[in-house]
Formats: structure tokens, C-alpha cells, sequence
């Protein structure tokens, strides 16, 4: 309740939970108690969360139990080219063992791409986008299968005034209600002592705010002008493919800059990427964090980086990965890698952009964390004195049990 009143406050358009799907904490004959937790935060229904962890590069070796992606992911997106990643190993944990909180958040983190978010609209044909009451999808790319997710991992604050007139639905995004929501759960299982699952929490909860500093994730159309967006949508209703071919560029040009980014931090060696989001030699520039850091911080700052990340990706790479909109990222090629395919190109001024990127991730990551298990900690949230002595110490395990 506490949640729904400050999303009623505080989202655009906010569509309010209803009530029979308020979560009771009681099972049903016909509904057990996981799924009526997963109706009453609206995700998707269909997903599974058992316990699992990435391993780490130093881990490989070990002796571990597997988990496949089959079980950690939406059936509909196992065979999604973008979430290739996900070969990486993955090692099943049980209750009882000893888990790095570090290890609970940067799993976690990655979970809401796994299928959370998709097919949640009244009009995705599912019936439990019918039972969510969350209205139309407001937007999105039509040609990816992550489509229905996008009005909940992107937030376009910063868009010309025209543009919100002629297309008000773009102010309809639900970012910042993943974030605040997964904040309170965290802050919830920290209080009844399931530190566990306070950290899982913590980690969805930050993939929105990393979301949200992607700068195509809170620009609609980098480097075009109000004028011509309009132009396009206008021209949508004469049946004018232009704004399909502008929603097709940005859409490759945002996965180009995802695939670029996943294969340069998958570089063996000194890292420069990887250095940068760990660099914490600036931490200290950044405000408290507050309900308003994600929209006026990460995607006010990744707004104003934009149209030069556009540039540095349409001026870096071969035309038809960013300037053919005949081209569909991921599905002409799908096992695209553009590292390996520009080699031989002077990728200079993107990577020194990307590093800036990443330093922006990484800092804004660590401050939400801190608030989360300071707040936690100081307001006494936190059930057990030994998780607070341990929030120096992210590398210090605790029971996956709890």
C-alpha cells in the first residue's frame, strides 16, 4: 500500500493496481502464494526465480551444480540473439548456502530483461495483460520481440514540449515505478530478515536505473529534430513508413551500442572498460540519492550525452548496422559482433565516450546501493545487526535461505 500511494502521487498517468489483485500473503485452491506476489507487482506471470548466480571468470573451474536458461528466463525469449550472454554458466544455489551480496545484486540485476516486463499490456494477448489493467502499450518498436518492455525500462523526460503535445503517451512510462517498487520490497525483506531477497530486490531495482543510463533509453530520437519528429508521427497516420525507418535507425543504433559495450567489458587483459566502472575516484560528485535521482541525475546526464553517443556510433560503424533502416539488428545477423567486426576501425572517440558511460553506471550503481543499505541499516530496517556490520563488506556471505 504504501508503494501504490506514492506511484498514485507520482506517475504520469498511472494506471492503479486493482484491488483484487492486492497480495494477501495467503494462497489460494486456485493461485499459490508466488503466483499472487507476481500478479500483485504486475510481472509477468509465467516466470520462474529459482536460486541461481552468473559465475564469475575465477569461478569457471569449480565444481558447481548448472542451471540452464530454460529455467531463468521467458520460454518466448530463449532463443533471443540479445540475451546470448546468458551462455555464460550459471550455478544453481540452495538454502543454506553462503552467498556473496555482491554476487545476489549483479545476478539480479540482469533478471528484468529475462521476460519480467513483456506482453503486460492489455493489448499484448495475454490474460494477464487483461487482469494487470495497465491500459495499451503506448509505444515501442513493433519488430522487437522486447517491445511491450520498453515503456517500463525507458523514461523520455527530456523531449521538446511540441513533441509531448502532438505524442502525450510518451510521458506514460513506468521506469521509475520498477525502481521504487523493488527499492520497497528490498527495504521489506531487509526488515522481516530475509537479506536474500533484499539484495535479489535491490538488484532488479537497479537495472532500471542502469536502464535509464543508456542514452537511448532516455532520448527518443537522438541528433533529430522536435520538427522532424513530429513530421514523422503525423505522416504514421498517412501511412508514411519515415517514422518506422527513424524508430528502426535509433533501434539499431541503441543495440549497436549494447552489443559494442557487452563484447568490449568481455575483453581478456587490462580493461579500460571494466576499469571504468569501477573507477569510484569521482563517487563523491554525485547527490543523495532520493526519489528523484533517477529521472533529474542518471537520465537528466544521459540526455545531455546523447546526440554525441549518436554521433560517435552513426561516425564508427559501417552504414548498415546504423544508417540502413532495412537492416534489423540482431535478426539480419544474429550472431553480430561488432568488436570483431571493427578491428580494423579507429574506435577511439566512441570507446573515450563509452568509458565516460560506464563511469556514470558504475557510480550511479554504488550510490543506489549505499542508500539502500544505509537507509536500511540506520532506520533499523535492517532485522539482523550482522547484515549491517557486513555493508562494508559486499564480498562477506550470507544464507541464501533468508
Amino acid at each position: 500500500q504504501q508503494h501504490e500511494t506514492w506511484a498514485k502521487k507520482n506517475i504520469f498517468a498511472y494506471a492503479a493496481l486493482p484491488n483484487t489483485l492486492t497480495f494477501t500473503g495467503q494462497a489460494t485452491p486456485d493461485k499459490s502464494l508466488q503466483t499472487a506476489f507476481q500478479e500483485s507487482i504486475r510481472i509477468n506471470p509465467l516466470m520462474n526465480f529459482p536460486l541461481f548466480l552468473h559465475l564469475e571468470e575465477n569461478q569457471k573451474n569449480e565444481i558447481y551444480s548448472p542451471i540452464t536458461q530454460n529455467d531463468v528466463i521467458l520460454p518466448l525469449l530463449i532463443h533471443e540473439p540479445s540475451l546470448r550472454f546468458l551462455h555464460l554458466p550459471l550455478k544453481k544455489i540452495n538454502p543454506s548456502d553462503k552467498v556473496s551480496p555482491l554476487q545476489i545484486i549483479a545476478t539480479a540485476a540482469d533478471e528484468p530483461d529475462y521476460g519480467m516486463d513483456i506482453n503486460l499490456w492489455e493489448d499484448n494477448n495475454t490474460w494477464f495483460g487483461m487482469l494487470y489493467r495497465l491500459g495499451k502499450q503506448p509505444y515501442g518498436n513493433s519488430t522487437v520481440i522486447f517491445s511491450s518492455q520498453i515503456p517500463f525500462h525507458m523514461g523520455f523526460f527530456y523531449e521538446a514540449t511540441s513533441i509531448y503535445l502532438v505524442a502525450p503517451f510518451l510521458k506514460q512510462t513506468y521506469v521509475e515505478y520498477r525502481i521504487h517498487l523493488y527499492l520497497t520490497l528490498a527495504e521489506f525483506a531487509f526488515k522481516t530478515g530475509h537479506p536474500y531477497w533484499g539484495y535479489r530486490f535491490l538488484g532488479w531495482s537497479l537495472h532500471y536505473l542502469q536502464d535509464l543510463g543508456q542514452p537511448y533509453h532516455s532520448t527518443l530520437f537522438p541528433n533529430y529534430s522536435a520538427n522532424i519528429v513530429i513530421f514523422a508521427h503525423l505522416l504514421y497516420y498517412l501511412h508514411c513508413p519515415l517514422q518506422q525507418h527513424l524508430i528502426q535507425l535509433i533501434t539499431n543504433r541503441h543495440f549497436a551500442l549494447e552489443n559494442y559495450t557487452s563484447f568490449s567489458l568481455l575483453r581478456s587483459g587490462d580493461n579500460p572498460f571494466v576499469a571504468a566502472l569501477n573507477d569510484e575516484s569521482n563517487d563523491y560528485i554525485v547527490i543523495p540519492y532520493s526519489d528523484e535521482y533517477p529521472r533529474h541525475f542518471v537520465a537528466g546526464h544521459s540526455h545531455a550525452l546523447a546526440s554525441t553517443v549518436d554521433s560517435a556510433i552513426k561516425n564508427t560503424f559501417a552504414e548498415k548496422y546504423v544508417r540502413d533502416p532495412h537492416y534489423l539488428f540482431y535478426t539480419t545477423e544474429p550472431d553480430i559482433n561488432l568488436v570483431a567486426v571493427s578491428q580494423q576501425i579507429n574506435t577511439q572517440k566512441l570507446d573515450s565516450i563509452l568509458i565516460i558511460l560506464l563511469q556514470d553506471v558504475g557510480r550511479n550503481s554504488r550510490n543506489l546501493v549505499r542508500y539502500a543499505i544505509s537507509h536500511s541499516c540506520d532506520t533499523g530496517l535492517l532485522a539482523t545487526d550482522s547484515t549491517c556490520n557486513k555493508r562494508k563488506d559486499p564480498e562477506a556471505p550470507l544464507d541464501s535461505s533468508r
